[in-house]
């Protein structure tokens, strides 16, 4: 039996895995609608995608970067509904979460998933994982940040308890608009007590501050 590291009542999270999730990722990153809000360009062939999967990958030097698939629970009530999606070559893996700078969690999910809630189930499971990960003790909060044209993704965030922080005009350039600058909404989660031992409030670092956690009283 398959070890998921984190499971609810629709999906699983598993690790990302090139052998096992390379295909179903390419479908994601090659498509139009999923890169829309992405600093990345679209993928046009395989080896794009590999590579994209390499780089999402913990080393040394970065041990938080890691990415984790959302996949599909397959219950007696979705059993024949999937194996007839497997047949026709449908998704399984059905989106990627995890953290793309440090503290900073990212996320993505196929369009044909879209509307249906799945996104802030991942993100609520990956969240209570998240903090609950011994190497992830010594962060007091997790980042994230949105196109503020991106509702549903705003959305999503909110509902999961993300504070706003600041708001960067003209920040980052979306790879589908060939360089052309767009707004960005800062986001902040701060740990709860009942997720393991509390880390003091500390100073804030530069990247800390542009979240917009320089709301937050700090501790020497």
């Amino acid at each position: 039996m398959a070890a998921y590291a984190a499971t609810s009542p629709r999906l699983h999270l598993k690790t990302l895995s090139e052998d096992v999730h390379l295909y179903d990722l390419h479908t994601i990153q090659s498509n139009l609608q999923s890169m829309f809000w992405s600093t990345k360009k679209v993928t046009t062939d395989i080896e794009q995608t590999r590579a994209v999967l390499r780089n999402s990958l913990p080393t040394e030097e970065q041990p938080w970067n890691e990415r984790w698939a959302i996949l599909l629970r397959c219950t007696p009530e979705t059993f024949q509904e999937e194996m007839e999606q497997r047949k026709a070559g449908k998704l399984r893996l059905i989106g990627v979460i995890g953290i793309v700078r440090e503290q900073e969690i990212g996320y993505k999910i196929h369009p044909e998933f879209w509307g249906k809630g799945y996104m802030g189930e991942a993100l609520r499971m990956f969240i209570e994982m998240w903090w609950g990960m011994e190497i992830n003790m010594k962060y007091d909060r997790l980042l994230a940040a949105a196109d503020p044209e991106n509702k549903a993704s705003l959305r999503v965030l909110e509902k999961a308890g993300f504070q706003k922080g600041e708001y960067r005009k003209d920040f980052y350039e979306r790879g589908v608009l060939g360089g052309k600058k767009s707004d960005l909404q800062c986001v902040y989660l701060l740990r709860p007590a009942t997720s393991g031992a509390q880390v003091p409030l500390r100073k804030r670092s530069s990247k800390e501050i542009r979240f917009g956690v320089e709301e937050i009283e700090t501790e020497e």
